[in-house]
């Protein structure tokens, strides 16, 4: 069936990074949802930290967090990158949502990697 994420938004003055608290914190969301979503047919979950920008990649973090759950993927996305998205999806309506295929890329294509998600990132999977 469909791919879906679960999220949380993070405000932070200086840029957000992921503390102990906050790892468990995810690690509970996901051990919560993940069977859940996927009992209802959901064939990859994805779990997307938004915040305005990021210290940083926190990529023993996210793996760590991967391993302990049935997780797809952990996307740390930057608000640029999500208002870049919005912007593609009302200039064409047709953007396909899930994942590419010939015609180009798909939305679930930038989320298929655990990574800080940017704006030009958007830009260039879309090849905008």
């Amino acid at each position: 069936m469909y791919s879906t994420s679960i999220y949380d938004a993070k405000s932070r003055k200086e840029g957000y990074s992921i503390n102990t608290a906050e790892e468990r914190k995810f690690e509970d969301y996901m051990h919560q949802w993940v069977p859940k979503l996927k009992g209802q047919g959901f064939r990859n979950v994805y779990f997307a930290v938004i915040s305005g920008n990021f210290n940083d990649e926190s990529k023993d973090t996210l793996k760590s967090l991967k391993i302990r759950t049935d997780i797809q993927e952990i996307v740390l996305v930057e608000a640029g990158a999500l208002t870049e998205l919005l912007e593609q999806f009302l200039r064409d309506p047709e953007l396909n949502l899930g994942p590419g295929n010939r015609e180009g890329a798909g939305i679930q294509d930038l989320f298929a990697e655990s990574r800080v998600l940017k704006a030009s990132d958007v830009r260039e999977e879309l090849g905008i």
